[in-house]
């Protein structure tokens, strides 16, 4: 397959050459997600390339940027000996990213083994399964809205990790917030050496936690428009012959369990990144927001404030991309009940009824979508019951 184009996905075909038969395969990772899989390869959580030198090569690059962020974590943690009380909630918050970044990174790499991955196993299914199926039905799929929409994140991705290194230059050549030492060289005296190497670590801290943060979204975007496709295809099929239940309802059945599974391979892996994320950025947004409310910042009081402002709004950009995107897979896998209870069945067959009660099953049975560490699938509600959880904490600190 050349590529996905605009309005529907190209079919698979086989050739006959002689007693040779050639099949044109799908590669959702060249054709779908090659920006952001760019990303993850900067970064160090995604090999790009499985041959032996290469991954020697990458093997050592991943060793770099693994030891890089441990002597990060480190270097924050000895900074409390050397620091003012008042400068700990600061050096606190950037020892709790850098601990988040870190476990990323050692996630990724789990996700991306040849072993204890599912991410390649899911790829393979999607490549050999669930896009020739799509074909097959003549399902739409729009890959060029979805690329511009993967780079626009790519491009956002890009935006915060130099947003958090200007901040850091602006805090180093005291510009903004020279007192506070949370970004800063401390322990080691500020030098132009010591500030480049403090800029060096704060660039690649800030690739696997971001990185990987945006390519689950990117697959979230990716999974919602397939369910939205094959959503939009059910509709049209049943108001072509007055709601009456498809003639190709066992393949259209096969397809949305097949994308189901999708989602559950890619969750196998995911569901402890999410997990990793919402701990650390609920546990940061709290600390941030008491900082911003009840401590005192002395002198360098403004300042004080907008820089816990700033990283108050990482976290919960964080926390709100996350959530919503993982939310909207699970609205859009279950999009489809409303469509089957309309559905005519006068003078249906016993056949096409254990196939509507299949499909019925599995709408209403067990949520698909993206969970934390497999403890709760993520939805609206859960999103909402977040957004409780800080208004609470909020006015709980705003009337103490």
């Amino acid at each position: 397959m050349k590529d996905l184009n605009e309005t529907k996905v190209v079919p698979t075909e086989k050739m006959e050459e002689g007693n040779t038969i050639t099949t044109k395969k799908f590669n959702i990772e060249k054709t779908c997600l090659k920006h952001i899989l760019v990303a993850m390869a900067i970064s160090g959580c995604y090999n790009p390339n499985k041959r032996k030198s290469c991954s020697r090569f990458f093997t050592i690059y991943r060793i770099l940027i693994f030891l890089t962020l441990l002597a990060f974590v480190a270097k924050t943690a000895s900074g409390f000996a050397y620091i003012s009380k008042t400068e700990y909630f600061g050096h606190a918050i950037v020892l709790g990213w850098n601990i988040c970044s870190t476990v990323m990174f050692l996630l990724s790499l789990k996700m991306n083994h040849s072993v204890v991955s599912n991410q390649d196993h899911t790829f393979e299914f999607l490549n050999t399964t669930v896009l020739p199926q799509m074909a097959d039905l003549g399902i739409k799929f729009d890959n060029v809205s979805f690329k511009r929409k993967q780079i626009v994140l790519c491009l956002v991705a890009a935006v915060i990790i130099i947003l958090v290194v200007l901040f850091s230059i602006l805090q180093l050549s005291g510009i903004f917030g020279g007192g506070n030492t949370a970004t800063m060289t401390t322990p080691f005296e500020r030098t132009p050496l010591t500030s480049f190497v403090q800029i060096l670590l704060l660039v690649v801290c800030s690739l696997p936690v971001t990185i990987p943060t945006f390519y689950m979204i990117v697959i979230c975007c990716m999974l919602t428009q397939c369910f939205s496709s094959f959503n939009q295809y059910l509709d049209a099929e049943m108001s072509h012959d007055a709601c009456r239940m498809p003639q190709t309802m066992q393949t259209l059945r096969q397809y949305y369990t097949n994308l189901c599974k999708a989602v559950v391979d890619f969750d196998k892996d995911f569901r402890y990144l999410l997990g990793n994320l919402f701990f650390w950025n609920i546990i940061l947004s709290l600390l941030t927001l008491y900082v911003t409310l009840r401590v005192d910042m002395g002198n360098n009081g403004t300042i004080g404030i907008m820089t816990y402002i700033f990283w108050l709004l990482l976290c919960m950009g964080t926390l709100v991309a996350t959530s919503v995107f993982a939310a909207l897979v699970n609205e859009a896998a279950h999009a489809p009940l409303d469509s089957i209870y309309y559905i005519n069945v006068q003078d249906i067959t016993v056949e096409k009824l254990a196939q509507l009660n299949l499909f019925l099953s599995k709408l209403t049975g067990t949520q698909v979508g993206f969970s934390t560490c497999g403890l709760l699938i993520i939805t609206k509600e859960f999103i909402l019951t977040i957004a409780g959880v800080f208004l609470t904490y909020f006015a709980v600190l705003y009337t103490l």
